[in-house]
């Protein structure tokens, strides 16, 4: 392998795996072979769906190959009944199939040609997808992890900070912007991102910082959860059928509140960024304030667009590849550091708009102008429903590849099992 492409690649499909293994190997046995949520499915399918994905993706789709484990492939599918997922087979099972398939895509990178005609193969595009997949779920993997006991009894709180001064408001001067990426296989991005468009703003501002849990108390404690008036009729009727009184995992005990983490049960950390809310108590908390969530546009404007050069940076703080003194992020077993932690701002002058949290806007998840799905229907149009909405941002548990700005998530609004908080906004 004398392609430095192919080395790189080789060397982050490795890492990914040791990631969801660590992952993996921290959950109860017991707890592997639950269904844990409605919206998830068991965690041993899971690891066994990232080895059906690549070996459809790649081997068979790229490589022409016949399939590693016919069986196993159409059990690990989206496509198998979740009645059956009570007869799964066991995670030692995942786990050899997904290694065999690995050892199967490591000798065939070692022969791809990265510089063909197929734009499956050109630059790499369809290893890249392969891994940004798997990193998708090793998220996926942290939300799970969220809802078993781990066994982890941290005694010292998370750091807190001092509060934050007076919340400010950054003003962004209306006019005309563009929104997405270019389809550039030399960077990999999904289909949803493309393509780049203008889109005409009015002028608007965002808070500087996303909400503290410190400042959604002050919401919890005012009666926000029963005060009809701040709901959408949507939102009062999901309020009343999931009996929500307080963010999921708050509970308050001897007088104070408490939130589980991944680490364990802890003092509310007030001074951390609010998530684990859905789309629902967003918007009543935006109501709360007087102010509202902002459009996707507007989200992906102030976290990305650089006055001074007048084009958009891949990144709040430019075009350099994410870094542990930029943002919090790729820590799965992690948790969230105090809002305003790290000094990188967005060149219109917000921060955290990179990992900590993700975070909510008002924006129902589609298509841009001129959508074309690539290389499949599946990962975005089929969610192209108007019921999603999309949020932004990146999390504590998000990896490298999908902090760029333009990366689009979307959930539907009663999610609440998520990393995702709120950012406010308002007309100006």
């Amino acid at each position: 392998m004398t392609d430095n492409r192919k080395a790189r690649l080789a060397a982050v499909i490795k890492r990914v795996r040791e990631i969801s293994l660590a992952q993996i190997d921290m959950v109860p046995a017991a707890s592997l072979e639950l269904v844990l949520h409605p919206d998830f499915r068991p965690l041993r399918w899971h690891l066994g769906h990232i080895g059906m994905f690549e070996d459809w993706w790649i081997l068979q789709q790229a490589a022409g190959l016949s399939p590693t484990d016919a069986r196993l492939s159409q059990i690990y599918s989206t496509e198998y009944p979740r009645s059956e997922l009570g007869n799964l087979p066991p995670i030692e099972e995942a786990i050899a199939f997904s290694a065999a398939v690995r050892d199967r895509v490591l000798d065939f990178l070692d022969r791809a040609d990265l510089d063909a005609g197929d734009p499956l193969l050109r630059d790499g595009y369809i290893f890249r997808n392969v891994i940004t997949h798997e990193y998708q779920h090793t998220e996926t993997f942290a939300y799970q992890m969220q809802m078993v006991d781990l066994g982890l009894d941290l005694q010292d709180p998370l750091t807190e900070s001092q509060p934050l001064p007076a919340r400010r408001e950054v003003r962004v001067t209306g006019g005309e912007y563009p929104l997405g990426r270019l389809r550039d296989e030399a960077h990999f991005s999904y289909d949803n991102e493309w393509p780049r468009h203008k889109v005409l703003l009015k002028d608007y501002s965002l808070d500087e910082y996303p909400v503290t849990n410190g400042e959604y108390l002050e919401f919890v404690e005012a009666g926000g959860y029963a005060r009809r008036e701040l709901w959408s009729r949507a939102g009062w009727a999901w309020r009343e059928s999931a009996n929500a009184q307080q963010p999921l995992y708050w509970r308050e005990q001897d007088g104070s509140m408490q939130q589980k983490t991944i680490l364990g049960s802890l003092p509310l950390p007030r001074t951390h960024p609010l998530m684990l809310v859905s789309w629902f108590e967003a918007e009543a908390y935006a109501n709360f304030r007087g102010k509202r969530l902002p459009t996707e546009a507007e989200w992906e404007v102030a976290a990305s667009w650089d006055p001074q050069q007048g084009r958009q940076l891949t990144y709040p703080w430019g075009d350099d590849a994410p870094t542990a003194e930029r943002a919090q992020y790729g820590d799965p077993w992690g948790w969230t550091v105090p809002a305003g932690e790290f000094l990188n701002r967005s060149p219109l002058g917000l921060y955290d708009m990179t990992g900590n949290i993700w975070e909510w806007t008002s924006t129902p998840f589609d298509g841009y102008p001129g959508f074309e799905a690539f290389p499949y229907r599946e990962y975005s149009q089929v969610w192209f429903d108007g019921l999603h909405r999309i949020a932004r941002g990146g999390s504590f548990a998000t990896q490298a590849p999908m902090l760029r700005a333009t990366f689009r998530n979307w959930f539907y609004p009663r999610t609440r099992e998520r990393f995702i908080g709120i950012r406010l906004a308002r007309d100006c």
